[in-house]
């Protein structure tokens, strides 16, 4: 399971809660899984993929978790480049990934 922790800033004088609604708009349409805190957005990965593959099959089937830990990147990516069209803006991004148990923790704390 992926964790990201997104923050966008407005550079010089730009209408951020535009550029910001552009952003979950489309996280959204991507059925993106994700939770807006006042400083950042987290957003995670499915966890079906991960329960859909046993602890017995993880490194068999590790490109099939790989895949969508980078589908989830390119999204937030994409989202990004969308909102950036609106004004001037950059991204940060804090990602982590491990097991989901340890994941949902850390989400607990948001």
């Amino acid at each position: 399971m992926i964790l990201l922790q997104v923050s966008i800033y407005p550079i010089g004088d730009c209408k951020i809660d535009e550029t910001l609604n552009i952003f979950w708009d489309n996280l959204k349409r991507k059925k993106i899984n994700f939770k807006i805190t006042p400083l950042s957005t987290i957003i995670w990965s499915e966890e079906e993929m991960t329960q859909k593959i046993s602890q017995n099959n993880i490194k068999k089937n590790l490109h099939l978790i790989e895949k969508d830990h980078e589908q989830v990147l390119l999204s937030v990516y994409r989202s990004y480049r969308k909102a950036k069209q609106s004004s001037k803006a950059v991204m940060v991004i804090t990602t982590t990934e491990g097991k989901e148990e340890d994941v949902k923790k850390l989400l607990n704390f948001l």
